[in-house]
């Protein structure tokens, strides 16, 4: 289980930093 968790926070730590990256390039177009 704490590895599954592990994977997940993961998963979400790159969704999050994903958004924000394309926010970004949002922002400069």
């Amino acid at each position: 289980m704490l590895v599954l968790r592990m994977l997940l926070a993961q998963a979400v730590a790159r969704d999050v930093e994903a958004r924000q990256m394309q926010a970004e390039l949002d922002e400069t177009i």
